[in-house]
């Protein structure tokens, strides 16, 4: 979905203005060693939070003037997933985090799927892959246990998500993508 946002945005737009786009390499990733190593605390978890949001911040107001160019810009995985994986932080720790966000108008896209769908797109795409034979070990000793996992994170995630000041969209998986991808594109875009 990212990429194809992505390359809308590019194909309808002749001129390309300040595009930033972080993946999960930058959102997540970075808290990984310490999450894997049981280092991982509330005060790096929200130090990190703080450097994704600083870098935010300053992306936007060094564009103020009088010619209002805006940023335009994609997060994969954010505060949300932050409380449930790796689950340092919760709620209290990041609701200032979201109101922060809401100043600058960041806008909030949730996908979700229904079981089936985390199941077949999410799961047995990469069975043989690092991701479910490395990393998602630790959320079940098998692969129904990891399925479940992932199933029942996302009720955390939507619960999360109910609670933020964000002006949001909620995206069905399920539904035709091309639509989706229309219905998100025009939401981001506005």
């Amino acid at each position: 979905m990212i990429d194809a946002l992505l390359r809308k945005y590019i194909s309808e737009n002749k001129k390309i203005r300040s595009l930033l786009h972080l993946t999960q390499a930058n959102t997540y990733g970075p808290l990984a060693i310490d999450e894997d190593n049981g280092t991982l605390t509330k005060e790096i978890n929200k130090a990190h939070l703080g450097n994704i949001y600083n870098l935010l911040d300053w992306s936007i107001s060094s564009l103020k003037d009088e010619r209002k160019v805006k940023l335009f810009g994609l997060l994969d995985t954010l505060h949300f997933t932050h409380c449930v994986r790796p689950g340092v932080i919760d709620w209290n720790d990041i609701v200032e985090y979201d109101t922060k966000l809401k100043a600058i108008e960041c806008k909030l896209i949730f996908i979700s799927a229904e079981p089936q769908t985390i199941w077949d797109r999410g799961i047995m795409p990469r069975i043989n892959e690092q991701f479910i034979t490395g990393y998602a070990t630790k959320f079940g000793k098998d692969i129904k246990e990891i399925h479940q996992y992932f199933v029942g994170e996302q009720v955390q995630l939507q619960k999360l998500v109910t609670k933020s000041c964000l002006t949001k969209i909620d995206i069905r998986a399920e539904d035709d993508f091309e639509k989706n991808v229309e219905k998100s594109y025009n939401f981001w875009i506005c």
